[in-house]
């Protein structure tokens, strides 16, 4: 048994890839997965990339390197500069959604992402239209909300258009927010609150948001219609919206920076649902693998919506 799962795991692994010289419309990308040779090219002047039959991509990245296409048909773009890509990303689906619809629902988590998005000019859109949603947040000190005030000051969102959490029990906090957010955010075909935007940070543990590898927040919030997780980690309250909303979007843009999230990164890409032996001891299989990647899960209806920014240290190539 061990050694068919080390073999397993070997196999799964086993892809190498070669880089080809540069034709006269772009970069060609030769991939070699158990003998098959795939090769793919990126147009740099029609804007089409590995996959999409030429079609243009509904965002480029300016300072984007190469375009790469993963297992589950999602995006991965690997990139110079990631905050100018996320700031453009947001530009890009702000404008979008404020020509088509009046207005533009932004979901943002903390940390580098949100930082990221300060930097963003007052010009970029009509941001008294732009209604910001919090992907998760920590009770009682309000990281994720605080955290967002030089984005929301900086461009002029006014604060009546940032919907943030309430206080109370994490359970009725989450409870409370699924409501919010079931109320003012527009709903897609099937009844589901869907955000014009979603962004979000990974780990290199695979983690989105406060959804964790393997936990029940992720496993009972994926494939269910719960909208906002409540959770409870070593006695502090957290909520956190589910994968279900998350790939309720119109547009998911994900970024992965540095080389710690390589593995993270290039695991997600090729669609493996199990952790190499250095993480977990061994190859993990059965009816939990698929929840070992949290960032691997994310996808929109249209994949080619579901966009990751990776830098050059992060890259799977």
């Amino acid at each position: 048994m061990r050694a068919a799962a080390m073999l397993l795991g070997f196999v799964a692994s086993a892809e190498a890839y070669t880089m080809g010289a540069m034709p006269a419309t772009g970069r060609r990308v030769s991939v070699q997965m158990g003998g098959m040779d795939t090769s793919k090219t990126y147009d740099y002047r029609t804007g089409s990339t590995p996959g999409y039959s030429g079609e243009k991509l509904p965002f480029s990245p300016s300072s984007r390197k190469m375009s790469l296409k993963g297992a589950t048909g999602v995006k991965y773009e690997i990139i110079g500069d990631i905050t100018s890509a996320i700031t453009e990303a947001v530009a890009f689906y702000g404008k979008k959604a404020i020509a088509s619809k009046g207005s533009f629902t932004l979901c943002i988590p903390g940390g580098s992402v949100v930082k990221a998005a300060s930097t963003m000019k007052k010009d970029a859109m009509d941001w008294s239209k732009v209604h910001v949603f919090f992907a998760n947040e920590k009770l009682n000190d309000m990281a994720c909300y605080n955290g967002a005030q030089e984005f929301i000051k900086n461009v002029g969102i006014p604060e009546a258009n940032v919907h943030k959490t309430m206080d109370g029990s994490y359970e009725k906090v989450a409870e409370d927010y699924a409501a919010k957010i079931s109320e003012l955010v527009p709903k897609n075909k099937h009844g589901v609150p869907s955000f014009d935007l979603v962004l979000l940070g990974t780990g290199d543990d695979g983690h989105v948001g406060s959804l964790y590898p393997n936990t029940p927040e992720l496993i009972n919030g994926y494939g269910t219609g719960k909208l906002v997780m409540p959770i409870n980690s070593g006695g502090k309250g957290t909520v956190a919206i589910s994968m279900d909303l998350m790939n309720a979007a119109d547009a998911v843009v994900l970024s992965a920076v540095g080389a710690i999230r390589k593995d993270m990164v290039k695991a997600t890409k090729e669609g493996h649902s199990s952790m190499p032996t250095g993480r977990t001891g061994g190859w993990m299989f059965g009816k939990f693998a698929q929840y070992l990647w949290p960032a691997g899960l994310v996808k929109t209806a249209d994949p080619r919506n579901t966009i990751w920014l990776v830098d050059g240290p992060a890259s799977p190539l």
